[in-house]
């Protein structure tokens, strides 16, 4: 009889902490949030869509400004964009210039002032290249209370 009672509690005990067990690796109330699965989808890739280059005349010590227009990237709430980095480049028939510009997360388009030489020919290509530095405002917290029972 002694055996019976434990058999019947070691295999109580070996179903509960089972149980305890699968449920420790699981994070309070476990769901998916809507918010992080287009970031999970992406793999956390936001495009930013550049809307216009504009190439601007030549000013007077030689070089360009050139104009970049582009749409703030689609973001989950607890992301936000701190910094652009704004590339520009253009390329002349035996040469090239480029420069690279910090903005506030908050503007979409910047002037880069890209010095040359008064020498320098006419530009055949300009480029630009917008890169978003994020920023996150989340937090992940967990919490579990039970009551306690004791075993005489």
């Amino acid at each position: 009889m002694i055996r019976k009672m434990l058999f019947v509690a070691s295999a109580i005990t070996m179903v509960a902490l089972i149980t305890i067990g699968l449920t420790f690796g699981l994070p309070a109330k476990s769901t998916t949030s809507a918010a992080a699965t287009p970031a999970a989808v992406q793999g956390c890739n936001f495009p930013i869509t550049i809307t216009k280059v504009d190439l601007r005349g030549r000013k007077a010590g030689g070089g360009h400004d050139v104009g970049v227009f582009w749409q703030a990237p689609n973001l989950p709430n607890c992301i936000a964009v701190a910094e652009y980095k704004v590339y520009a480049k253009y390329t002349l028939p035996n040469a090239s210039r480029d420069k690279e510009i910090t903005v506030p997360g908050n503007k979409t388009s910047a002037t880069v002032d890209i010095k040359g030489f008064v020498t320098d020919k006419d530009p055949t290509n300009v480029s630009a290249t917008v890169t978003a530095v994020l920023k996150t405002t989340a937090t992940a917290s967990g919490a579990k209370s039970q009551p306690v029972t004791t075993t005489p």
